[in-house]
């Protein structure tokens, strides 16, 4: 489609006479714009985005957006619509930067864990009133990823368990490709893969550990993260971990412990 197109209805746009790359969607009444950057863009920090419209549908948006630009220029977007009959449409995509460099050390894994962690620990330090500040990487084969420590001596170090959440193969190929990424499906198609990669790790269990399912990728929407934990909520529940939370790494991201909850009678 071209960027003149309603990316909801996937049909062409009206031209607006008087304001030039400016369409209107004649079956949604949508407004489409088309904003042309030139020369060059550097980011020093990431950008992320998320838009949530006021009409609900069983309790969520109706219609929800993510998107994500982080500081290396990989981009990424999400558009959640909830119908009036129950269904979903979910659309994702993804613009790397360019390829990933090779990683045969583990380094830049290693790192991208680190990274994961680091953006929940304040949540995490918050939700239990501990201090937990310096970050190293685990022994793999022992199913320790990531390992934090407090230099409170009360407080034992934590070990952490990370998979991506989104697995999809043509989703990691694009990743490690460069090359552009973009799926459509339904909202309950996503949490399944969301449940395969939550499944697939407890296979291996470490019950003092806690799991952290990765967003990194594509950014994901408040909305359908909650979806995850309603819809779950057994498997979350039996999941043998410690604990279970979601790390988005988009500013403005969903953070957040998906088990326990609220619902199972603790604090979130």
């Amino acid at each position: 489609m071209g960027p003149h197109y309603c990316s909801r209805c996937e049909i062409e746009g009206v031209p607006d006479p008087d304001t030039p790359n400016r369409w209107t969607c004649p079956r949604c009444g949508g407004e489409i714009r088309l904003m042309a950057i030139h020369d060059q863009v550097k980011l020093s920090d990431a950008v992320g985005m998320q838009g949530v419209s006021n009409e609900r549908r069983g309790g969520l948006p109706a219609r929800e957006v993510a998107r994500h630009v982080s500081e290396r220029g990989d981009a990424s977007g999400t558009d959640v619509e909830r119908t009036e009959d129950g269904g979903t449409i979910v659309r994702r995509t993804m613009q790397p930067a360019g390829p990933s460099p090779r990683d045969p050390g583990g380094n830049r894994k290693r790192a991208e864990e680190l990274r994961a962690v680091g953006l929940l620990l304040p949540a995490f330090n918050r939700l239990h009133g501990t201090a937990y500040d310096t970050l190293a990487p685990g022994a793999d084969e022992r199913g320790e990823d990531v390992v934090a420590s407090s230099q409170r001596a009360t407080e034992r170090p934590v070990v952490f368990q990370l998979i991506f959440a989104d697995t999809e193969g043509l989703l990691r190929a694009s990743i490690s490709t460069g090359k552009a990424y973009a799926a459509s499906g339904t909202e309950e198609q996503l949490i399944t893969r969301f449940a395969k990669a939550l499944h697939k790790k407890s296979l291996h269990p470490n019950r003092a550990a806690i799991l952290v399912l990765d967003g990194a990728g594509v950014t994901t929407t408040p909305g359908t993260v909650e979806r995850l934990v309603l819809d779950c909520y057994a498997d979350l529940a039996n999941a043998p971990f410690r604990e279970v939370w979601w790390v988005d790494h988009a500013p403005g991201g969903v953070v957040r412990r998906l088990w326990p909850t609220e619902a199972a009678g603790t604090e979130q």
